[in-house]
């Protein structure tokens, strides 16, 4: 069946059918995404009647035939031994791992992305969750403490699904799940909303201390971008202005999705200027990745003195050169990212065979034990 000969028959009810007894991850997000984009987003059926039932015995046909009266569409998954999703079967237990690899909530999920209901961008949105959740189900890889396939599990209050208050609980996690898919689903729409907000913003580039993007308002969905190739690897900062409450502000971005340890900038915390109400800096957090100021040209002035990149790798490859070994990290701890580039690419042009200090002075020369190895072309460290 479908997607559009569901719409063209009208049916009002849809009827989702699963086991009884303690429900997990697979057939919660299996209802979920039922539920969300049949009945909620694309609004083929009125309401979806949740049936959990003691049939193991019987086939995902057979179930149809029992719940189903002419006016309803049943959907049958995670029981019955059936995978048919032309006829909305979508049971996975007669399968090894080996042989699919999907339990029933990536079955569905793929016959919506099939039917064209879950676009690219979405897919890759909602992907991992399904492939935590049929990994887990199917035995590939065990869940982990805190992930959502534990979480669920302990929603279970005994294993008789006639018990009114376990019935309560799996609903309550199917409406958990399916609040988390409708978020992920407007942040994907306001994400392409931003996608072409990036063509038009503003850089900003200050002597090549940092490259940020600046925008007029929150850019939503933006914390997907970096890894798509939507901005650029070379931005450092995203910036904004924040209209609910008059309020610039700015964010580092990570350079590996959820890694705060591939932080590429870092907001330093001077607590002495912050406190100086008279420079408007509203909070930066300890953290060094996020800060709010009053004003546009506070944000700035805060950033143009305070943002630094991690150097530790280009420091190190300066350093701990056997060809050319060098002393003075101190010194070059203060430079920007480009300058260190420009100090290493520049190292056999000048043929710097051995220094104990570099160090730019205030005319850009580089200097070793006082002497004037050349002149470079590279933007002044600001204090």
């Amino acid at each position: 069946m479908t997607i559009e000969s569901l719409k063209e028959r009208g049916l009002k009810e849809l009827v989702a059918v699963t086991h009884w007894k303690s429900f997990h991850a697979d057939d919660v997000v299996a209802g979920a995404l039922l539920q969300y984009f049949l009945v909620k987003k694309l609004e083929i059926f009125k309401h979806v009647d949740f049936k959990r039932v003691n049939y193991n015995k019987s086939t995902g046909k057979e179930l149809q035939e029992i719940y189903g009266n002419g006016d309803n569409y049943v959907m049958v998954y995670d029981v019955g031994r059936m995978y048919d999703p032309e006829n909305g079967l979508f049971d996975h237990h007669q399968f090894t791992k080996e042989e699919d690899g999907r339990a029933s909530a990536g079955m569905i999920f793929d016959w919506l992305v099939d039917e064209g209901v879950i676009d690219n961008t979405l897919k890759v949105s909602i992907e991992p969750i399904i492939r935590m959740v049929d990994d887990n189900d199917i035995g590939v890889k065990p869940a982990k403490n805190g992930e959502l396939s534990w979480v669920i599990r302990y929603m279970n209050v005994d294993y008789d699904s006639s018990n009114s208050e376990h019935l309560e609980n799996y609903l309550t996690a199917v409406t958990m799940v399916t609040k988390v898919i409708e978020s992920l689903d407007r942040n994907n729409e306001e994400m392409k909303a931003t996608i072409e907000a990036v063509k038009d913003t503003e850089v900003i580039l200050d002597d090549g201390h940092y490259h940020g993007l600046l925008f007029d308002k929150f850019p939503k969905g933006w914390h997907s971008l970096p890894y798509n190739g939507v901005i650029k690897e070379d931005v450092d900062i995203i910036l904004w202005y924040n209209e609910n409450d008059d309020t610039w502000q700015a964010q580092t971005i990570n350079k590996a999705p959820n890694d705060y340890s591939k932080r590429g900038r870092a907001i330093i915390v001077d607590e002495d200027y912050i406190n100086d109400k008279t420079n408007d800096i509203t909070f930066v957090h300890k953290g060094e990745f996020f800060m709010v100021a009053k004003t546009k040209k506070a944000l700035l002035t805060y950033l143009d003195k305070y943002l630094k990149v991690n150097n530790a790798d280009l420091i190190s490859s300066i350093c701990d050169s056997k060809s050319y070994p060098v002393k003075g990290r101190e010194y070059l701890e203060n430079y920007t990212r480009r300058q260190l580039e420009h100090i290493l690419s520049k190292i056999n042009e000048y043929d710097v065979t051995s220094i104990d200090i570099i160090k730019f002075t205030d005319s850009n020369m580089l200097i070793e034990k006082g002497r004037v190895c050349g002149y470079y072309p590279i933007p002044k460290f600001k204090d």
